[in-house]
């Protein structure tokens, strides 16, 4: 984090003779408290802790409940960790994962001081305040993968009681989804090395609905990865030092960014009655998502000030 110097002088006298490794330890107690444990449970996998597995005859041992009893599972490759690890099952496949989390490095960029304001959506994927368009073929990608997926189930379940199986179709499925996942990553980096940003303003999206008739487009919207989008989005703002901030996504749509107005959509532009402005739809929000960013900083700032007033 990088603080103000009236903040850094404080930071500095209260971390005047902190034992870091215990507080480092409680915080990670906290966290385990709130969040959601893995548990053995599911069918899906489970943690296994540090001290539960030990590395040996090319494979790795996990404890087990009962006394001195281990399950071996030969590993592919040598690679040897020491922290909590996850098994993912994947019981049709007779197979399992082993995921690991892996520290990054964290990067400053002295260069970056844009603050842009984005919108995402299920045609283009991201546009920025400025009308520029990260992942022009992204609706493409979801297109297809939606497809087949859809087609999948209902051959499946004509189907059905013949027991056709399902190798080939999440092999299918599978390839599919990497090859988008690997677009929406590189198009976020893309994103990030063009407009060298500080800060982003990104809308706070809704859940999603079970409205509409047309399967085709229900089917593409139930399975648009926004979800995904905004959790590797984080992930590489983080990385590389970047403030990603949400911001009130309340009719953010309709609302004018020229004159404040409610205005319409056409087709894909937004148009103002008011003033007169028409932009693309995605654009519009991008540059509210940036005027409400910049709005919720004075409003955060002016508390701030407020506050030390009356400590004062």
């Amino acid at each position: 984090m990088i603080l103000e110097k009236e903040w850094e002088e404080r930071y500095q006298e209260a971390a005047v003779g902190v034992d870091t490794a215990r507080l480092n330890r409680y915080l990670c107690k906290q966290v385990r408290r709130h969040l959601d444990k893995l548990s053995a449970e599911k069918a899906t996998g489970f943690s296994v802790a540090e001290r539960a597995y030990r590395y040996g005859d090319h494979g790795i041992y996990l404890s087990t409940k009962e006394k001195r009893k281990r399950i071996f599972i030969l590993l592919t490759d040598n690679n040897q960790y020491k922290r909590q690890i996850y098994i993912d099952l994947k019981p049709d496949e007779r197979n399992l994962v082993i995921h690991v989390p892996v520290e990054t490095a964290v990067r400053r960029h002295e260069d970056y001081h844009a603050r842009i304001g984005l919108a995402s959506g299920m045609r283009h994927m991201l546009v920025t305040d400025k009308g520029h368009v990260y992942g022009e073929r992204y609706g493409e990608y979801q297109f297809a993968l939606a497809e087949y997926v859809r087609k999948g189930r209902s051959v499946y379940q004509k189907n059905r009681r013949n027991n056709p199986g399902r190798k080939k179709y999440y092999a299918g499925k599978a390839r599919l989804e990497a090859a988008l996942h690997s677009y929406i990553n590189g198009e976020i980096n893309r994103l990030l090395e063009t407009e060298m940003p500080e800060e982003i303003f990104l809308p706070k999206l809704p859940q999603n609905t079970r409205a509409g008739v047309y399967k085709v487009y229900n089917n593409a919207a139930h399975m648009w990865q926004r979800g995904y989008i905004k959790k590797r989005l984080t992930q590489k703002c983080q990385e590389n030092s970047i403030r990603l901030v949400e911001v009130f996504a309340k009719n953010i749509g309709k609302e004018c960014s020229v004159c404040g107005a409610t205005g319409k959509k056409e087709k894909e532009f937004f148009v103002c009655q008011a003033c007169g402005a028409q932009l693309p739809e995605r654009e519009n929000v991008a540059r509210n998502a940036l005027l409400r960013g910049r709005a919720q900083r004075v409003s955060v700032s002016a508390n701030v000030t407020d506050t030390e007033i009356k400590i004062e």
